[in-house]
């Protein structure tokens, strides 16, 4: 009798792959390492420029953080929300919704407590502005717990452009970053040295530095989109990763351009802001933006294609292994002969044996 082949299951590059969570993680783990530096630096020194009013150096640090919360934190939390609900399975996805719920509110009014309490100035957007970041950090945390972290996306052909275009965008920032935690870039050996920095760049937080923070979550973030499940999704977070990483590099351009640039008395041109005291302002620069944004956002659906056709090739796709050890030998007999296998529970896929065969 001829032994029965053992079946073989579809391969695994041929079934739909959920986007990871690694550039969620990491994208996080930035904007919470800037939140505590923000925090720290001014509440040691409550003094520095654009400091919430409080008691004490802890309530302007605790003043100065809700800001950030609230812009660009709230901004960043939208795509890492949707990128998180991508990554539950459909039967998770309500569940997660309400404890995400049941958590905002809960930092919103703890929120509004603790600022009572400590004397910080809260502003009417900041309990909301809370309690959407809790809400997208709520959503990342049950997925991770429910589908795991999945990894990062693997390596395509824009990740090269990604990282000329960060690079670009961590280059000016270098004064903002020393200035969050409190020391001027021009004291800083070899660094500093080219860098206008006394005089031109305040210590603390710097609106030049959200800029370059959403810029960096774009690109990030959009290494996601080809691990998209159905086209529609794929197709409105590249929009939404485009607009970010547009308005990005717009705001921080503008502030880089006003210290590195005008005030060495260069040029008297000064780049036109979009927004102005966290609220947008009309500006012809907001049709330059635009632009701007439906490039990136052709740059990264091409790049989504390319990079949905790499995983998807064959040479990428990785077998599943067939039976287990323990199926074969349920297989076997008592005598280690195989057992005989009738037409009924033989799978259609195995054609009988012929006489000759046998």
């Amino acid at each position: 009798m001829a032994i029965r082949p053992s079946p073989r299951r579809p391969t695994a590059g041929a079934d739909p792959v959920d986007p990871g969570l690694g550039e969620a993680l990491a994208v996080w783990a930035l904007l919470g390492a800037v939140a505590v530096g923000i925090l720290t630096t001014h509440g040691r020194r409550p003094e520095l420029p654009h400091s919430r009013p409080g008691r004490g150096g802890l309530a302007s640090g605790v003043g100065q953080a809700l800001v950030f919360v609230r812009h660009p934190l709230t901004v960043a939390a939208a795509p890492l929300a949707a990128l998180a609900l991508e990554r539950l399975p459909s039967g998770a996805a309500g569940p997660a919704l309400a404890r995400s719920a049941v958590a905002s509110a809960v930092a919103q009014a703890l929120t509004k407590r603790v600022a009572a309490r400590r004397g910080v100035d809260v502003r009417p957007g900041d309990g909301p502005a809370v309690a959407g970041v809790v809400a997208a950090l709520a959503l990342t945390t049950e997925a991770v717990r429910v589908a795991g972290i999945g990894g990062t996306a693997p390596w395509s052909a824009g990740d090269r452009a990604r990282l000329g275009l960060a690079a670009g965008i961590l280059v000016p920032a270098l004064p903002w970053v020393f200035a969050d935690v409190g020391v001027y870039v021009g004291d800083v050996p070899v660094i500093g040295a080219p860098v206008l920095s006394h005089g031109a760049v305040h210590l603390g937080h710097h609106h030049g530095m959200d800029g370059a923070l959403l810029a960096l979550t774009a690109l990030a973030l959009s290494r996601q989109l080809s691990q998209m499940r159905t086209p529609v999704r794929r197709e409105g977070l590249s929009l939404a990763l485009a607009l970010l990483l547009a308005y990005g590099i717009e705001r921080a351009a503008q502030d880089a351009w006003h210290e590195q640039v005008f005030k060495r008395g260069w040029t008297r041109v000064v780049l036109p802001e979009v927004v102005r005291g966290g609220r947008p302002i009309a500006t012809p620069a907001w049709s330059v933006l635009l632009l701007a944004a439906a490039a990136f956002d052709a740059l990264f659906r091409h790049w989504a294609r390319t990079g949905a056709m790499a995983t998807s090739s064959p040479a990428n796709r990785r077998p599943v292994a067939g039976p287990s050890v323990r199926q074969r030998f349920r297989r076997l007999g008592s005598c280690g002969k195989p057992r005989p296998v009738s037409s009924r529970s033989r799978p259609p896929w195995v054609r009988p044996a012929s006489p000759a065969t046998r």
